[in-house]
């Protein structure tokens, strides 16, 4: 996923990238929401044994939030959030979350 077309949406994006790294992120998906007009939202909802990831991922401006609550003390751990300018930006803010998750995995 290099890609970075505006002709791609956000969503559409976001959520190829999760649906094929999910699984080697350690990530269980809970739930996956669509919002059609006039949002052109994606929520998705993943857990791991010690944490609860929400991202969310929206077609105008192009913004991606992505939240890590850890379960054992209940408070947020990573948080990115805000417009990215194209699929390049979604990208970045992905892979940092996905370093983010391997880090935290090889510290324990």
């Amino acid at each position: 996923m290099t890609e970075s077309s505006s002709s791609v949406s956000a969503r559409n994006y976001v959520s190829a990238w999760l649906a094929t790294k999910h699984i080697q992120l350690g990530l269980k998906q809970l739930k996956l929401e669509t919002t059609e007009s006039p949002v052109f939202k994606l929520s998705a909802w993943y857990e791991s044994p010690e944490f609860l990831v929400d991202i969310s991922v929206w077609d105008r401006a192009c913004c991606l939030d992505i939240q890590v609550m850890e379960k054992s003390s209940n408070q947020f751990v990573f948080s990115e959030a805000g417009a990215c300018e194209n699929t390049t930006g979604l990208l970045v803010r992905l892979n940092t979350f996905s370093n983010w998750l391997a880090a935290r995995a090889a510290a324990a």
